[in-house]
């Protein structure tokens, strides 16, 4: 049986989308009162209008300015006895006095499952089967305090099989603790969030430890029950994943579900992932201290997406000789003869464990603002992450540190788009994320075409739609004001039309192929495919032997030349080519021919892809992320082919 560990070492709704407008005038105010009048000043020329902007604006013509009226919160640090303790929530970090500033507080529609040894979320008679192994005067389970206005949904403990997943070791209190201890509410520690669900679900013992069986059923439960993030603070031995092929299965399921896995990458300080951290649907996180350094424990390595703040206990952070560089977190009394489920105290805690709920909190705040795919999240919080180490992606930091300013700065992003091939329409939404920006118009451009397009709103959901007839590159810009001050946002859609019979469209040097229509967006360097199509996307590159390319936070399949690289936009996604200082591979326009004396059981193919041949010509594998396993074939001499490879492999044991 597959085992798992732990990796531990003024309070109000603000309304972002009220239609409240100011309207200004170079002269005296008219007499006249429109629907939805508010007031107005005389001195300062203007009256406020509760309606939307078009009335408003068919009703004043003689307006000389129409903007959003802007909301103004109050300016506070949460008043938690604790949170000075926090600097993880600092101004240097995630700083969630500006997140709650922004008014970004989260939903109790959103439901963030925490996979763990349970959570301290209720008073209830401790059952039969689990006295003994935890400590209590009352002989009853009791609920943490702080925890008092979470919002806890019903969870399930896969490992006593009921529908009571209490704390019975403390780190999955602290865990939950991380991601949404009642903020401002003077008492003890901070959460992230202040509006969420948590889902208890237990899968790891009083001690710990866990099966993987229970991990499964617990992410199908979170799945099946709403859940829209899964915190997994644990994992297995480092770069073991033997056994896991049916818990990979379900993390797949996930992700395709849109419910988002994180996984803690574990904390053995070596270069390779813990698995599940080491899947590459997982979103796997590593941890970094004050400083922004890995931490000394932090496995890193092929697979690690993110870091975020783990703690490093012995590191005294503000030059007072204390060490207080760890993360403050509450658990169960630990005592000798298990934890004091009475009595909770505050801990500074290390590890990947306690980065981990910190990026499933900006998971869950990035779904409440309206986002609903992990793919859409995660490239997001690429875009907006601390570039640390090596310059882009790396194997220490992989892709960053997600910094919650940028994640929650831009006012306006695209929300979904949808191409009808019969029709040639494409149907795009956006979402205002923020109340700095009002929308004045959208426009479509080409070399044929320049027109205004019609919009519909619904809350914060902006959609619209436009025929394109003939294959090419349009400009879809958003004009609005952004406090107040004009704001343009654009981008570029390379779109193939059923109409047009060639089957390629030019973006400057980037060439895209396909039988059938297409629409791909540009935003920078980056190509985004907003659904799931199939193109042959061609970038000229003098250095495609150091590029890779990434889906998201997935590295996919390239092809590469001495003069460009290619590769298949085939999902969903955000396509970034990038330069590995730590990786080469060959140009596919350049033949292989080695003979090698195999050393170990996997043979790396230096970035092909290839078939594995015996001596009388039996296929007997394909690579697999250009490696092929020779551990279950005996000694002999094989052969691997491709279209540009041809390799004599010995193998002596």
């Amino acid at each position: 049986m597959k085992k798992v560990f732990l990796f531990i070492f003024l309070l109000y709704s603000i309304n972002l989308f009220a239609e409240r407008y100011i309207v200004e005038f170079s002269g005296k105010l008219p007499d006249r009162k429109a629907d939805g009048f508010v007031k107005s000043n005389a001195k300062y020329n203007f009256i406020v209008i509760d309606s939307d902007f078009d009335r408003i604006k068919s009703t004043y013509p003689d307006a000389s300015k129409i903007y959003r009226e802007p909301k103004v919160r109050a300016f506070y640090t949460p008043n938690d006895t604790y949170f000075s303790y926090q600097w993880s929530l600092s101004p240097v970090h995630y700083n969630l006095s500006h997140i709650l500033d922004r008014g970004i507080l989260g939903s109790r529609s959103v439901v963030i499952g925490v996979l763990d040894t349970g959570v301290s979320f209720e008073d209830y008679p401790i059952p039969s089967n689990e006295q003994g192994l935890v400590v209590s005067a009352t002989n009853e389970y009791e609920m943490y305090s702080d925890f008092e206005s979470v919002n806890f949904v019903q969870g399930y403990d896969f490992v006593s099989d009921d529908s009571h997943p209490n704390d019975m070791n403390g780190h999955g209190t602290a865990v939950t603790s991380v991601i949404a201890s009642s903020i401002n509410n003077a008492l003890a520690t901070s959460g992230i969030i202040m509006e969420a669900s948590i889902m208890p679900l237990r899968v790891l013992d009083e001690t710990g430890a866990g099966n993987l069986t229970d991990i499964l059923d617990a992410i199908e439960y979170g799945v099946s029950n709403g859940c829209d993030v899964l915190n997994l603070s644990l994992g297995g031995e480092p770069g073991d994943s033997n056994g896991w092929d049916i818990l990979h299965s379900a993390i797949i399921d996930a992700r395709n579900s849109d419910v988002m896995v994180l996984a803690a990458s574990g904390n053995d300080n070596v270069n390779m992932l813990s698995y599940p951290a080491g899947f590459e649907e997982t979103v796997s996180v590593g941890a970094v201290d004050y400083y922004f350094e890995r931490a000394p424990y932090s496995q890193y390595g092929t697979n690690l997406d993110f870091v975020a703040p783990g703690g490093y206990v012995y590191q005294d952070i503000n030059g007072d000789g204390e060490n207080e560089g760890g993360i403050l977190c509450p658990m169960p009394e630990q005592t000798e003869s298990g934890a004091n489920v009475n009595d909770f105290y505050l801990y500074f805690v290390e590890g990947t464990s306690f980065s981990t709920p910190h990026l499933s909190a900006l998971a869950a705040l990035m779904y409440s603002m309206g986002y609903s795919t992990v793919d859409e999240i995660t490239s997001l919080m690429i875009d907006a992450s601390l570039d640390l180490g090596g310059t882009g992606y790396d194997l220490v930091y992989g892709w960053g540190y997600p910094k919650p300013e940028s994640l929650f700065s831009q006012p306006v992003a695209i929300k979904t788009v949808d191409f009808d091939i019969a029709s040639n329409i494409l149907f795009f939404s956006m979402i205002i994320l923020n109340d700095s920006f009002s929308l004045d118009s959208i426009t479509i451009s080409s070399l044929l075409v320049n027109e205004k397009l019609n919009y519909e709103s619904y809350g914060k959901i902006i959609m619209t739609e436009f025929s394109a007839s003939k294959s090419g590159v349009y400009t879809i810009t958003v004009f609005g004001k952004k406090n107040a001050e004009g704001y343009q946002f654009k981008r570029e859609i390379a779109l193939k039309s059923m109409s047009d019979p060639s089957n390629f469209v030019y973006h400057g040097n980037i060439q895209m192929l396909s039988d059938s229509p297409f629409a791909l967006f540009f935003d920078k360097e980056n190509v985004i495919s907003p659904l799931k199509q199939s193109v042959k996307v061609v970038i000229p590159s003098k250095n495609s032997s150091r590029s890779e390319v990434f889906c998201g936070d997935i590295k996919i399949k390239a092809s590469r030349f001495s003069d460009r690289i290619e590769f298949i936009a085939d999902r969903k996604g955000t396509y970034r080519v990038l330069e590995s200082s730590s990786s080469a591979y060959p140009a596919e326009d350049i033949f292989s021919r080695k003979s090698i004396l195999l050393s170990n059981t996997t043979l790396d193919l230096e970035g092909r892809e290839g078939n594995l041949y015996d001596k009388s010509g039996r296929l007997l594998a394909n690579s697999r992320n250009f490696t092929i396993s020779f551990e279950k074939l005996p000694a002999g001499i094989y052969f691997v082919t491709s279209k540009n490879m041809l390799w004599k492999i010995t193998k002596l044991f």
